[in-house]
This record gives structure tokens, C-alpha cells and sequence, in this order.
């Protein structure tokens, strides 16, 4: 045998070799695949705690989901899965956290008489506590550290202790930063309007906390405040006027026959108009202005104004008039 022949056979044994070393490997990395689109998929299909109406929920959820679907590495996917988890399991503890303190906060409202001052102490803070379960997780545990104290004025005969009151007022009196904090805590516990799943309320409403927890000067704090709150006061005036164009709407649908061209035409606007309550101020504001709009099927080939109402000039209650919403902004 030729000295050419054993160097192909040599060649052909260590190719044969590293092919069965790439085929077992490429079947290992498809189980691989296989087991995390498994446990992704266990993931989102297993929801626990209270998931409902909580934007930062969703959102990691939909990011894992989306993450499955991709074609990201088996590497890069495991990250994803641990980031979920980690996240998520903190939030499951920070929510058991919660039921604890709802449930002791339960027991000591039971557990008081009538009139006492501790009472309203404590439905305030079981008020706070249940509204946080929505809340992200940071803001689940500024809520849970902001009421985990127990009644200063529980062992009073009559619930009242003027002594400890009277050094709290002259305490918050000499330091202002006391008051900010206070107002910032007001707004954070707020929770009006339809602020659930709105992204930009959650975003602004995390920056007043991370205010909150910094050191900043009580010039910068109130700057915060007055910018969180000028964003607030333009979102429920918004929703105001959104509820308000949704009741007109309601209006006239009631009053327009089954199978009018208007009515297509308003439900269209009022569910326009649902999905804007979740949106940025900007976004709100424009479906505010292009939902205003008159429908423009006043008449219909078979109604004219003079025919439906036997020539009297009056305009058909089914009908639009031109001037209907003009005092509406």
C-alpha cells in the first residue's frame, strides 16, 4: 500500500471522527433548545401571585415570550430565563411580605375598639399595602417599608398622645425636607385615574421615588414634586375629557336606529378612545382632538331633512347637527 493511500486513511478516520463529535453535539444542542423553549414556555404559561394590572409583570413577561421566539443563543436564552426568575421571584416575596402585614394589620383593626386613633392609623396603611400589589417591585417595597410600623398611640387609654404628637409637629416643623417627603409619599400612594398599565405614569411616578431615596437638596425635591405633579394633573385632566366624549358618544348611539352609518362611526371613536387611556399625555391629547369629530353620515340617501321630518326644518333625532359638539373642548 502506497504511503499516499495510508495518509487518506488516516484523513478519512480523523474526519469520520470529528463528524460523529459535531453530529452528537448539534443533537445536544438541539435537546438543549428544546428544554429551555420548554421552561420558557412553563414560565408563561404558569402565572401566580397578583399578575393582573401589573405593567412591570407584563412587560418581562412579554420580553421572555418574545425571547422564545427568537434566535438567540442557548446561552443568551438562559440569561433571559434567570433574569425572569430572579425578577419574578422577587416579586412573589414582596407580594407574600404584603399579605403578612395585610393580614397583622387586619388582626389590630379587629382587635381595637371603637373610636380608637390607631383604627384609622391602620386602615390607611392596609389601604397603601393592597394598593401596592400592582405597583413595581420597587415601589412594592418603599410601600411595604413605609408601613410596617406599628401604632405609636396603641397603648394609650384613649389612643391619643399628645406629648409624642406635639414633638412629632415641632420635629416636621423645623426640617422642610419632612414636608416634601410627605407630599412625594401622597403622591406615590395617590394611585387616581386610570393609572394601571399606563408605561409613562409608571416611569415618572419611579423617578419621584428614586427622588425621594436620594440625597438631594429640598430645592431639587421639589422640583421633582411640581414636575410629577404637572405631569399628574395633565393626565387625569385628559382622562376627564376622555370620559366626558365617551358619555356623549354613549348619547348618541343611544339615540341613532340599529343599522345607522353613525353608529359604526362612534363605536369606532369610543373604543379609540378606551385604548387612550393607557397612553402617554401626548398620545391622549391627540385622540382627544381627532375624536371630537362630528360623523359625517348626517344623512343617509333615504333621510333628507325635509323628508324625514314632513318638511319642517327640523333635524331627525337619529341625525347629527353640525353645531352638536361645538361647546365641547
Amino acid at each position: 500500500m502506497s504511503c499516499n493511500w495510508i495518509i487518506l486513511i488516516f484523513l478519512h478516520g480523523i474526519l469520520a471522527v470529528q463528524s460523529k463529535k459535531l453530529i452528537a453535539r448539534a443533537h445536544f444542542n438541539s435537546e438543549d433548545e428544546n428544554q429551555i423553549k420548554q421552561k420558557m414556555t412553563a414560565l408563561t404559561d404558569t402565572q401566580s401571585g397578583h399578575y393582573e394590572n401589573n405593567f412591570e409583570y407584563l412587560s418581562s413577561l412579554t420580553e421572555l415570550i418574545v425571547n422564545r421566539l427568537s434566535h438567540k443563543s442557548i446561552s443568551e436564552k438562559l440569561s433571559d430565563i434567570e433574569k425572569f426568575q430572579a425578577y419574578n421571584n422577587r416579586r412573589l416575596d414582596l407580594e407574600g411580605q404584603i399579605e403578612n402585614r395585610v393580614n397583622r394589620v387586619n388582626f389590630e383593626i379587629e382587635s381595637l375598639p371603637h373610636g380608637h386613633t390607631c383604627k384609622e392609623f391602620y386602615m390607611q396603611q392596609k389601604s397603601a399595602l393592597e394598593s401596592a400589589y400592582t405597583r413595581n417591585n420597587l415601589v412594592k417595597q418603599h410601600i411595604l417599608n413605609e408601613n410596617s410600623n406599628n401604632c405609636p398611640s396603641k397603648n394609650d387609654f384613649n389612643g391619643y398622645n399628645g406629648h409624642n404628637n406635639y414633638n412629632n409637629e415641632q420635629n416636621n416643623n423645623n426640617n422642610p425636607r419632612n414636608d416634601i417627603i410627605e407630599n412625594i409619599d401622597s403622591h406615590i400612594n395617590s394611585a387616581l385615574g386610570h393609572y394601571q398599565n399606563n408605561r409613562e405614569y409608571s416611569e415618572r411616578l419611579n423617578a419621584l421615588y428614586m427622588a425621594k431615596q436620594s440625597h438631594w437638596r429640598s430645592s431639587q425635591l421639589i422640583h421633582a414634586v411640581n414636575k410629577f405633579h404637572h405631569f399628574n394633573t395633565r393626565r387625569l385632566d385628559l382622562e376627564k375629557q376622555i370620559e366626558s366624549r365617551e358619555r356623549q358618544i354613549d348619547f348618541e348611539m343611544e339615540s341613532l336606529p340599529h343599522g345607522h352609518s353613525c353608529r359604526k362611526f362612534y363605536l369606532h371613536q369610543k373604543m379609540t378612545l378606551e385604548r387612550a387611556y393607557v397612553m402617554n399625555n401626548i398620545s391622549k391629547q391627540n385622540i382627544v382632538g381627532k375624536t371630537r369629530k362630528n360623523c359625517p353620515f348626517k344623512y343617509d340617501s333615504n333621510e333628507h331633512l325635509s323628508g324625514s321630518n314632513g318638511g319642517n326644518g327640523q333635524w331627525p333625532r337619529w341625525h347629527v347637527r353640525p353645531d352638536r359638539y361645538n361647546s365641547f373642548e
